[in-house]
């Protein structure tokens, strides 16, 4: 009788073992996923960033542009009949 109580403990032991290997293994999983996300982020503010620059040229773009259309309305209202 003595014996089936052994294997039981150490079928007991097996389980929780597999257990935490089980666990160890999410938390692996979890942390590479935790990764892949704060990758993903940076790269989120790396193209933040280079739209804010984009909108920045576009704009300094425009504005020299109304410029340029203003001198040419000056221009041709010179030469109005």
């Amino acid at each position: 009788m003595k014996r089936p109580v052994k294997r039981q403990g150490i079928q007991e032991i097996r389980k929780r073992i597999e257990g935490s290997q089980q666990v160890t293994e999410n938390v692996a999983q979890s942390s590479a996923v935790t990764a892949d996300i704060a990758k993903e982020i940076a790269e989120v503010g790396r193209v933040n960033g280079e739209v804010a620059n984009s909108s920045s040229q576009i704009n300094m773009s425009a504005e020299d542009l109304s410029k340029i259309a203003e001198n040419i309305r000056c221009m041709v209202g010179r030469f109005k009949v």
